[in-house]
């Protein structure tokens, strides 16, 4: 199953639109070509064209309780 019709099913459970994974595919293919990002499907990579990156990256480490159960969280 792709990516597309994982977000469609994910769309209609929150929000209880069915909508066609084909759809979801034009708003991200139109987004990304607004926003200079290169898709590659085959391979599943996203590729920001316009922003250079520094090389540096932080991160924080989060524990939090989901239904009275410690789960740990690390965000880049």
């Amino acid at each position: 199953m792709n990516h597309y019709v994982k977000t469609a099913k994910k769309i209609k459970k929150s929000l209880g639109i069915k909508i066609s994974h084909q759809s979801v595919r034009n708003w991200i293919v139109e987004y990304a070509k607004d926003q200079n990002i290169e898709i590659n499907e085959e391979k599943s990579l996203i590729k920001n064209k316009s922003a250079p990156y520094s090389g540096y990256y932080v991160y924080d480490e989060e524990y939090l309780k989901i239904n009275g159960k410690k789960h740990y969280r690390l965000t880049l």
